[in-house]
């Protein structure tokens, strides 16, 4: 039986993954990415001295934001699509468990958001290494922060996608993308108008959403600075228990809906 179950969530996740590619979205999405990342070279010619700092906070920053475009692409097609073509019930009748078919798309998911950012990744390591910038394990460190932010961000398109439309999908996981990384900012103005009707509120904000600059590792990398067990550890931990709440909570929304 388990055999069955992992043969199935592995089809599942193997079909996602070459549907991805086949589109033209995906493509798309690593062309658009490396001359994005390419342009990084002019914004740097601009800045006299700056040049290596600029070029690895902007496409580290890139990166960051190609995981919300890319989470959002995918989101819109993985469960609601299926369910709008009626080629779920092909899959629901055979009988394939609601779980075991969320957990092949999530890994679905996570494989397509690997194969784009490794490209688009890599296009990022070889343009700052033929600029002269060495490579450090800071810059694995970051990659590998910025990587959990695109699991995270694709879980989260993954949840929306079991009860909501494609655009209010996208839409939900910008709103998550801009509050989590306002997080801490949240907090100091929280503290700036505590006794306030509306403090609870921001407080509420700052305790609900994931803090995503949790995963920002951007700044060790530009300025040198040390990147301890802690940090990296407090990010591994924060990104596996947001994803573990996020697929329950797929699970048992997708578990109650009715299907038409």
């Amino acid at each position: 039986m388990l055999k069955l179950i992992l043969n199935q969530i592995l089809a599942l996740a193997g079909t996602f993954l070459k549907n991805a590619f086949r589109s033209k979205g995906a493509l798309g999405l690593i062309l658009s990415g490396a001359t994005l990342m390419m342009c990084t070279n002019i914004v740097a010619n601009l800045y006299v001295g700056e040049k290596a700092r600029i070029l690895q906070s902007s496409g580290l920053f890139l990166l960051g934001i190609w995981g919300l475009v890319s989470a959002v692409y995918l989101g819109a097609t993985v469960v609601n699509k299926e369910i709008q073509d009626k080629t779920i019930y092909m899959l629901l009748v055979r009988p394939m468990h609601r779980g075991t078919y969320l957990a092949g798309k999530w890994l679905g998911v996570v494989a397509t958001l690997f194969a784009l950012f490794c490209c688009v990744g890599g296009i990022f390591l070889l343009n700052i290494t033929t600029q002269g910038i060495p490579l450090s394990s800071s810059h694995a460190i970051a990659l590998g922060g910025i990587f959990l932010e695109w699991c995270l961000l694709g879980t989260f398109s993954l949840m929306f996608s079991t009860f909501t439309t494609p655009f209010l999908n996208g839409l939900f996981v910008y709103g998550i993308w801009t509050m989590g990384h306002l997080s801490n900012d949240l907090f100091v103005y929280y503290k700036n108008i505590e006794g306030e009707p509306h403090a609870i509120f921001i407080k509420l904000l700052h305790l609900i959403l994931p803090n995503l600059e949790t995963f920002n590792f951007r700044s060790q990398v530009i300025y040198g600075s040390d990147i301890t067990a802690g940090l990296v550890s407090l990010s591994f931990g924060v990104a596996l228990l947001w994803m573990f709440t996020l697929a329950m909570a797929a699970y048992t929304i997708f578990s109650l809906r009715k299907l038409p």
